[in-house]
């Protein structure tokens, strides 16, 4: 922005403007004002008559909604969206152009009756502020595409604490609050509502699956946590949180106090923690046979050690399991040690099982992290250990991949997403401003006021505007979370200790006086989880009820291979070697060379050398060029050899025939992998090789393998392992250029004496070699 506000800025956008004829803005709403003026400077010459883009066709097309606007701690400000439009609109008018604004009110996603609740909730004016911009707008109006099917809106009675229990001896006072705390009551409720769905059926009679129901809370607060235990606690299936601390997640803590056990096995608190956890199981009861009554001066491991030569079954467990940490820690850096406990030890499978789905997420995450800190950093497990505990890591889970299960999330996190049944938890009590004292009123910097009680009359007025925006945004916030259902939606309100009653401005207190006062009405019914208020059609149609019956779950044998580990993946065959060919199929390993003369061997290397490089030195260069590189390099060779090398190398470079291979654009020492078919039977085998030399053009793929410590057969003709190690580089390079004729030509540098070996040579050769 502050680009196209500058001097040069008129020169951008004369060099955007010939490029840019289509402006696309999605998700409009989320759309911040920074960005909206970017927009309008960019599409300012659109409608400014034709002149340079005179005959080219030149749009803009924002598609949003404003009453989904729910991220305004990222900027956006739906406002702007019906501004942007209206400046839009009155620029096209001004040169008679096209513009069109078309309002989408057809839901495909909503049953008609949970529409119905949703527009006579917002048909109350404080509701539906925030949720539209435009003059004249009174409330939202929806239509359902699918007019026949059954729909039900419950009002739950809102879960206060419960009151004074009896005294119980055997009830510990520190778990007593939480079982009569209002957000853990209505996590209960909620399990046995969902479980009764499953299992039972709905208000209406339709029989859902775990992974119909969404749970929408406007926080990650005590409610979230809970609601997902209580689902845990009645067996249903549970996808977790969608955001996760993985330094706090339970499984990543019984990990790290493995990794802490096994570098110190001393750490009496450290070392039970590890055994309490799924990684080995260890209960109350074998904890406190193994610790209790030993001398002070013993450490736990020696009291395990002790008890499990003594025969106790668990103590062996804890020695076996530690044993093999403190093996690992030795010699495996900290993705390795954790992929052994998670894999073959059998870590994973435990920690998920008792831990649930979610546990999958962090354990992953928390491998990535292992594995990142061995890079570039030598892999130490202290060192991971020590870093990830002073950390914070958070990650955000994908609930849509997972599976058949009940989800928990914020509203935020499920703007895009849907179900057909969704439960709304509502904080229904006050929680007070917590937005902090800073307030932009336009000035250079932004004005402070800590509380309304230091306010000045600006900063009183910003504080007024910033609680009208954060009800507006509320609203829209209402909006969303509503909108997520398609048949079925449950508003679920909890209070907080001491609360009598719903707060005037809960979503929950709207919401009921909305809907008692307008369409179906609210009805009493008594369900399996409690009584509730009920807003439903007067008449299920029958077609659509029978349509739910698909929805029964139903049981599916389970395959054998299930349970079984999956059997180790052979390990792959080494590739062949084409310079060796027919004795590497024949071998697990490569073969050794057979040791050359090291004068034979240094000439070798030479010659090679100087075919790689003469070819780009200019050619009245080349032999004082070459000369200069053998001395400097086989200074213990006779002047007549090194004349010889830089003589043999000139005559190969300088052949016509081989001319192309020393073109502009050729290739020197080119690597190449693949598999080829070789043998008979044509088994696919790995080959991998380089080139000596390759060019490839329009009309041919051409390649060369210089042969430089033998001498020339006296009749041309290759031997056989010469033609094998051309026969893979062709098919090869076949595969890789179909279509193209490929030319092989073996090079005897001595002399030097080229030969262009047939294809049908090659074939022939291809099919010689006998597959590993």
């Amino acid at each position: 922005l502050e680009l196209l506000r500058s001097p040069a800025g008129a020169w951008v956008l004369y060099k955007l403007d010939r490029g840019v004829d289509h402006v696309l803005v999605d998700e409009a709403q989320d759309t911040n004002p920074e960005q909206w003026e970017i927009l309008r400077e960019v599409t300012g010459d659109f409608f400014a008559g034709e002149g340079q883009a005179a005959g080219r066709v030149r749009t803009v097309f924002a598609v949003g909604d404003e009453k989904q606007s729910i991220y305004s701690f990222q900027g956006a400000e739906p406002r702007k969206f019906s501004e942007s439009r209206r400046h839009w609109e009155r620029l096209a008018g001004q040169v008679a152009a096209a513009f069109e604004t078309i309002s989408l009110t057809v839901s495909f996603r909503s049953a008609p009756g949970v529409l119905a609740a949703v527009d006579q909730v917002f048909s109350d004016p404080d509701l539906f502020r925030g949720l539209s911009f435009d003059d004249g707008a009174t409330g939202t109006a929806h239509q359902s595409a699918w007019p026949d099917i059954p729909s039900a809106v419950e009002l739950w009675p809102f879960e206060a604490e419960a009151g004074e229990a009896e005294a119980d001896a055997w009830t510990h006072p520190v778990d007593e609050p939480e079982a009569r705390a209002p957000a853990v009551r209505l996590a209960r409720k909620i399990a046995q509502a969902v479980k009764a769905w499953t299992t039972t059926g709905d208000a209406l009679g339709r029989v859902w699956r775990p992974g119909d129901v969404l749970i929408l809370v406007r926080g990650r607060n005590a409610a979230f946590f809970a609601t997902i235990r209580a689902l845990k606690d009645v067996g249903l299936p549970v996808a977790g949180a969608d955001r996760l601390d993985i330094t706090q997640h339970i499984a990543v803590q019984d990990l790290v106090a493995a990794g802490r056990a096994a570098l110190l096995p001393d750490d009496d608190l450290t070392l039970a923690a590890a055994l309490k956890s799924p990684l080995v199981g260890f209960d109350d009861d074998d904890l406190l046979r193994i610790a209790v009554g030993r001398a002070e001066d013993v450490s736990l491991v020696e009291a395990m050690r002790a008890a499990a030569q003594a025969g106790d079954a668990a103590a062996i467990r804890g020695c076996e399991a530690l044993d093999s940490w403190r093996e690992l820690a030795a010699a495996r850096g900290p993705f390795r040690f954790y992929a052994e406990i998670l894999g073959p030890l059998g870590g994973r499978r435990r920690l998920v099982a008792r831990l649930g789905a979610e546990a999958g997420d962090a354990i992953d995450a928390f491998l990535a992290e292992a594995l990142s800190s061995e890079h570039p950093a030598t892999p130490s497990l202290a060192h991971f250990l020590a870093g990830f505990a002073a950390s914070d890591r958070e990650i955000k889970r994908d609930l849509e991949a997972g599976g058949d299960a009940v989800r928990v999330m914020t509203v935020h996190g499920a703007k895009g997403l849907e179900a057909p049944v969704v439960v709304l938890i509502d904080q229904a009590y006050a929680t007070g401003d917590r937005s902090p004292g800073l307030f932009d009123v336009g000035a250079p910097l932004p004005l402070w006021s800590p509380s309304s009680k230091t306010d000045c009359a600006p900063a009183a007025q910003a504080r007024e505007a910033r609680r009208a925006r954060d009800v507006e945004e509320r609203n829209r916030l209402l909006y969303v979370a509503l909108t997520r259902a398609a048949d079925h939606l449950v508003i679920a309100p909890f209070s907080k200790k001491g609360a009598d009653g719903f707060h005037p401005a809960s979503w929950g207190a709207r919401v009921e006086a909305a809907l008692a006062g307008g369409g179906y009405g609210l009805t009493s019914a008594s369900l399996p989880y409690g009584d509730v208020l009920l807003w439903r059609d007067p008449e299920p149609a029958p077609k659509a009820r029978e349509t739910t019956e698909a929805l029964v779950p139903q049981d599916w044998p389970i395959p054998q291979w299930l349970d079984r580990p999956a059997d180790p993946e052979p390990e792959p065959a080494p590739p062949i070697r084409p310079s060796s060919a027919l004795t590497a199929a024949d071998q697990p390993r490569r073969p050794r060379e057979r040791p050359l003369d090291p004068a034979a061997r240094l000439r070798g290397v030479l010659v090679h050398a100087l075919l790689e490089r003469l070819a780009s030195i200019a050619p009245d260069r080349r032999r004082a060029a070459a000369a200069a590189f053998v001395a400097a390099r086989a200074a213990g060779l006779s002047m007549e050899a090194r004349e010889r090398i830089v003589a043999d190398a000139l005559a190969v470079i300088e052949d016509a025939r081989l001319a192309a291979l020393f073109a502009p654009g050729a290739f020197a020492e080119a690597p190449i992998a693949g598999e080829v078919e070789i043998g008979d039977a044509g088994v696919r085998t790995p080959v991998a090789g380089q080139i000596d030399r390759l060019a490839v053009t329009q009309d041919a793929v051409i390649f060369a393998d210089f042969k430089t410590g033998a001498r020339p057969p006296a009749d041309g003709a290759p031997r056989p392992g010469q033609l094998s190690q051309m026969a893979l580089y062709h098919a090869l390079l076949a595969a890789i250029y179909p279509g193209r004729p490929i030319r092989a030509f073996l090079v005897w540098t001595a002399g030097p004496l080229v030969a262009e070996i047939p294809e049908a040579d090659l074939e022939a050769a291809l099919r010689g070699i006998t597959p590993a």
